[in-house]
């Protein structure tokens, strides 16, 4: 057995990471991207590791582009002192907003088309309601009108109204 440590022990794994990244760069003339989804979810110990790994460098040439994504509390958290040397770091923040009516308005339809449906099911009421409760959030969006489609097809309705909107965001609730 020895003293050797599990591979996945943090230290090693960081130490994989690194010979990884330095072989895109030096052999595959890469720079990796690591992207990090819902993080908005990662503890302090987490935020600190990944704050290490923006030390990979050669000469002054940066080694990983690290992408951080999450919902608004990921913004409201990093702004705590407890993460100023993580917010040093940071080149780009931004922001992502919701839609407004017409973008939902283009969304519902794209996304009633790329099911095979004509885009008329909906009645113009109808998402004008989803637009007000949903704010043009996606996820929102997306909820509130396969919520409402279910409900269509319970009630009979060969069209969701805006009635049918309202009655689906109460279950959401």
């Amino acid at each position: 057995m020895g003293n050797e440590e599990p591979k996945w022990f943090r230290r090693n794994l960081l130490d994989q990471l690194q010979k990884v990244v330095e072989r895109c760069y030096a052999e595959l003339n890469m720079e990796p991207i690591l992207l990090i989804d819902e993080a908005q979810t990662l503890s302090t110990y987490t935020l600190e590791n990944i704050r290490l790994l923006t030390n990979y460098q050669i000469n002054t040439n940066k080694l990983l582009t690290i992408i951080l994504i999450g919902q608004s509390e990921l913004k409201r958290k990093l702004s705590l002192d407890t993460y100023e040397a993580f917010n040093q770091r940071v080149g780009i923040k931004f922001h992502l907003y919701g839609m407004d009516k017409e973008e939902t308005f283009n969304y519902i339809k794209h996304r009633l088309k790329v099911a095979g449906g004509d885009g008329s099911i909906f009645s113009s009421l109808a998402i004008e309601k989803i637009y007000d409760l949903s704010k043009g959030i996606p996820r929102k969006i997306n909820k509130l009108a396969s919520i409402s489609l279910l409900h269509a097809y319970l009630m009979k309705k060969d069209t969701v109204d805006d009635n049918v909107i309202v009655q689906s965001a109460k279950e959401i609730e």
